[in-house]
């Protein structure tokens, strides 16, 4: 769980903010901006879908996808 928290701060958080509602200080660069996470209407994804998302990107959003590096 702790290296998950370290991807996501190193690689998400300036999109999503530290809480993942969306508020990350590049968020009003991206179009279309990052999705709210704790407010349920981002979809009743399974954890599969989630790491999909996370590991293939999402078209035509800024998430590229791709191998993330592991911590150490």
């Amino acid at each position: 769980l702790d290296e998950g928290k370290q991807i996501f701060i190193r690689e998400c958080m300036v999109c999503h903010g530290d809480a993942g509602r969306g508020h990350g200080p590049y968020r009003r660069l991206l179009q279309p901006g990052p999705p709210d996470f704790g407010d349920g209407s981002y979809g009743d994804y399974t954890d599969s879908d989630y790491f999909w998302r996370i590991s293939e990107g999402v078209p035509w959003t800024a998430t590229t996808g791709g191998p993330l590096p592991r911590t150490s």
